[in-house]
């Protein structure tokens, strides 16, 4: 039988756990929400208490859905549909990393389609986050920006997985001259480079000659690399 003080501590309880809203089931986790417009591959706007949000995904890159080349143009408009078949009108939920927003006051998350299991499985990371999703179907490119790397070691394992078994934006490495020649990009730089190249003092990621034409990277004039693709 239940003292009077046991009922009142059980109510209480019961009270704190009904007010908790529907959008913070856990620290660093909000949702779900409606999924209200796909703005390319890596980026989308969600229905909050608070109005429409837009969110980068952390960790992916997907190709400029407005970029110049007409390759990597058809590639962006891919992901991008990839994007919109999966999450338009569907609900998501969003796990904050180190920084909630970048430069351009986006909220920054891993978008799931489940509520976040607190210690995910890589199956789960495979196919219920979408971040994962992205890379492992090979639609999207790795895009690590500490201090934003929680699962950045399983997002390179599944864009090394898409690349091997050529899905998405890797089934024709065809399009490039050496695909799979390694060559040298920075965190914000807009060309590759050779090893021992001045400009990598900073910063240098190693990544495959297809990944650097995908990003539309372009060859640096300092160390002049040798050009991704067959000249006219």
């Amino acid at each position: 039988m239940h003292t009077p003080r046991a009922l009142i501590a059980a109510i209480l309880a019961t009270t704190l756990l009904l007010s908790v809203p529907a959008s913070m089931h856990a620290q660093g986790v909000r949702g779900p929400f409606t999924v209200v417009k796909v703005v390319d591959g890596d980026t989308i706007d969600v229905l909050t208490d608070g109005g429409v949000e837009r969110v980068r995904l952390i960790g992916v890159d997907c190709p400029e859905l407005h970029h110049s080349d007409p390759v990597i143009k058809m590639y962006g408009k891919l992901s991008t549909e990839f994007t919109e078949k999966r999450l338009m009108d569907s609900e998501v939920w969003l796990e904050a990393d180190a920084q909630p927003t970048d430069q351009f006051g986006r909220t920054l998350a891993y978008v799931w389609t489940i509520p976040p299991p607190a210690n995910a499985a890589d199956e789960q990371l495979r196919t219920s986050m979408f971040n994962g999703v992205l890379l492992y179907e090979g639609w999207a490119m790795v895009f690590t920006v500490p201090p934003n790397v929680k699962y950045s070691d399983v997002l390179v394992a599944f864009q090394r997985d898409a690349i091997e078994n050529m899905r998405g934006l890797w089934k024709d490495p065809n399009l490039v001259i050496d695909p799979y020649g390694i060559v040298y990009r920075t965190e914000t730089g807009t060309k590759y480079h050779l090893r021992g190249c001045s400009y990598l003092s900073e910063s240098c990621i190693e990544i495959i000659r297809l990944e650097a034409f995908l990003r539309g990277l372009g060859p640096c004039s300092v160390c002049s690399p040798a050009p991704l693709t067959a000249q006219p």
